[in-house]
């Protein structure tokens, strides 16, 4: 997860919740235990692969209907962080820091400026022009947010001071993974070299040399989903899903929600359901809720049948006085939408099974303190108008190597797997109409359903409010991937008034395949998106093919004669890295690209001819690709 909800809500005491007799550890201890075995779990690796196998097997042995939907995504790879104080006191020292994942790259040399958790209010009367900015683990408010506020006031650089024990270093991910990269470093350090740092700030000007380096590869994931048909409703949906990757072992984050999700697939394996149960475990949550936003793109024919969203986050934890677990069980909180029928829902599972508190935080309450994302899987269905709701829970060891199993509630643990198992029979009995309630816009995207690679593309997009009523004047941001998830594009779209906005898919920002479009807008008084695709595998200078970095000297071929009768009559390649050529033969063209001696990393190739029919450009874009679970 990537945010924690953490309000008032959590000074409540319940006197009877201290009675509570301790819950016998069961199927989701179990699963907890043998997925925080399987250590970190990012995307693409063999660990990652080998717990989606054991979610599969787990659905197969309760009998459902199992796939698993592979996507491709960029993951992190980082190769070099280094931070040192240059000039002021401390100088020289060497203070040790990691790289976020989809950072911006490179090295500077700057003053650095303190600006507490980086809200926008924080910034008054600050410059951090050209300056490492030095933020705080702002709670709810999150990182992704903070690195915008920074580079849209000029800063240089965001250095984040993680809120752990032991001066652990917490990770994550400061953009999320289908959008471009951050275009500032970013960088983060354990607590006490923070309160250090800050230290020496009282004392002068500190200035600090920043390096980080690293690249985004190509990665193969995967969602793992279970499928059992519903009786009354066979065709609306219940999901009931959790992620199950990590960045370390993850015991809380996601482990505990694999073995509640695990431990319901089993109680409720002898049900015959009203509705179509979905039980899913997303691949990738933690660079971006990639594989929650994957399956809701490519099954937009279900989503308006989904009838309630269950988001399983950290479904434990131990309360912390400092670095040391209490006796008391923790405080696990729910956040969601407003139908009352789903509240009523949860309101009598959290009392039934003693949880605290036994309210349900809108989720636009969270999204007040985050900044305006909602930071779990849970976002793209509230973006899509879909009821539902998530758990969540806070740990210092967030995101850090020691978020390990010692630190889990066990008895918690169980008490909220039970608090969802309870949910996911009542559901049955209530009727569709009794959780029904749209509180999102409506976001609709038109695009031609063809156009050739690398063509300007028109794309039409509609802003509707719950009343019925267009909504002008909202700033819309469209994304542009391929590959599943690799980012061509990203820009605001025109408002045209009306409710009616328009954008363009740039030319030759694209390559053979299918391009991916979503429309997102985001207010203080909500979040919708919406989706669109356009084929462009045809009418292109170079067909579909391998996007691999995999040969130091590559050739492509251009014939003189395009698939619709485009007749090229001249040639241009430019490249980003090493060197390009054009051959011209009597059919047609060939284009070497030479990468011997030149920087790993991803090489854009982009490719221009003049045509019979005017000018034709086409971008392909070759990168490091991981081997499926290495």
């Amino acid at each position: 997860m990537h945010g924690r909800c953490r309000t008032a809500f959590l000074t409540l005491v319940v006197v009877g919740l201290l009675g509570a007799p301790a819950a016998r550890a069961g199927t989701a201890t179990d699963e907890m235990v043998t997925c925080a075995a399987f250590g970190p779990k990012r995307p693409g690796t063999a660990a990652d692969r080998a717990m989606g196998d054991r979610i599969l097997e787990r659905f197969r042995a309760a009998g459902l209907e199992t796939s698993a939907e592979e996507f491709h995504m960029p993951v992190w790879k980082p190769e070099r962080t280094a931070l040192s104080i240059a000039d002021g006191p401390g100088r020289g020292a060497v203070l040790p820091a990691e790289s976020f994942a989809y950072t911006g790259t490179g090295k500077l040399t700057a003053e650095v400026v303190d600006v507490g958790a980086g809200n926008p209010s924080d910034f008054d009367g600050k410059d951090v022009r050209g300056k490492v900015v030095l933020v705080a683990n702002g709670g709810t408010y999150h990182r992704t947010v903070q690195v915008e506020n920074i580079t849209a006031r000029g800063g240089a650089a965001m250095l984040y001071v993680s809120a752990s024990p032991k001066n652990l270093i917490q990770t994550g991910a400061v953009r999320w993974g289908q959008r471009p990269p951050a275009s500032i470093p970013a960088a983060t350090i354990g607590t006490q070299t923070g309160e250090a740092l800050r230290a020496r700030l009282t004392q002068g000007k500190v200035t600090l040399a920043l390096e980080v380096a690293g690249e985004r590869v190509d990665a193969v994931t995967r969602n793992v989903i279970g499928i059992r048909r519903g009786t009354t409703y066979p065709d609306r949906y219940v999901v009931v899903a959790g992620h199950y990757d990590s960045w370390h072992g993850g015991a809380n984050d996601n482990c505990t929600a694999v073995g509640t999700l695990l431990s319901t697939v089993e109680a409720n394996k002898d049900q015959q359901p009203a509705y179509t149960m979905v039980y899913v475990g997303w691949g990738a949550e933690e660079p971006g809720l990639v594989g929650s936003y994957t399956w809701i793109r490519e099954h937009q024919d279900l989503i308006p049948k989904i009838v309630l969203n269950i988001n399983l986050e950290e479904t434990a934890s131990a309360t912390f006085q400092g670095a040391n677990p209490t006796t008391l069980p923790s405080v696990t909180l729910a956040s969601g939408s407003t139908s009352p029928g789903m509240v009523a829902l949860v309101q009598a599972g959290a009392i039934t099974n003693v949880l605290l508190p036994p309210v349900l935080i809108p989720l636009a309450a969270y999204r007040a303190t985050s900044g305006g994302i909602i930071a779990t899987d849970t976002e793209g269905f509230y973006g899509q108008g879909v009821q539902g709701f998530t758990t969540a829970s806070t740990s210092p060891y967030y995101h850090t190597t020691e978020d390990t199993q010692d630190k889990i509630n066990l008895a918690d643990l169980e008490r909220v797997t039970s608090f969802i198992q309870q949910i996911t029979r009542t559901v049955q009995v209530t009727p569709p109409a009794a959780l029904a309630l749209r509180e999102v816009p409506t976001v609709e995207v038109t695009a031609p359903k063809t156009a050739a690679p690398g063509a300007a593309v028109p794309v039409a997009i509609k802003l509707t409010g719950i009343d019925g009523r267009p909504i002008a004047g909202d700033r819309v941001l469209v994304l542009a991937g391929q590959r599943d998830n690799w980012a061509v594009a990203e820009s605001v779209a025109t408002d045209l008034g009306g409710g009616r906005y328009r954008w363009t898919l740039p030319a030759g920002s694209t390559d053979a395949g299918i391009t991916d479009i979503r429309a997102t807008t985001a207010t203080q008084a909500y979040f919708a998106n919406g989706f669109g695709r356009i084929d462009q595998r045809r009418g292109g200078l170079l067909p579909a093919g391998s996007a691999c970095r995999s040969r130091r000297v590559l050739d492509l071929r251009v014939p003189r004669t395009l698939k619709g009768g485009k007749r090229v009559r001249s040639l241009r390649a430019t490249t980003s890295r090493g060197k390009v050529r054009v051959h011209t033969g009597t059919r047609g063209y060939t284009v070497r690209l030479d990468l011997r001696g030149s920087a790993k990393g991803a090489v854009k190739v982009t490719l221009r001819a003049r045509t019979n029919r005017g000018t034709v450009t086409q971008t392909r874009t070759f990168r490091t690709c991981m081997k499926r679970g290495s």
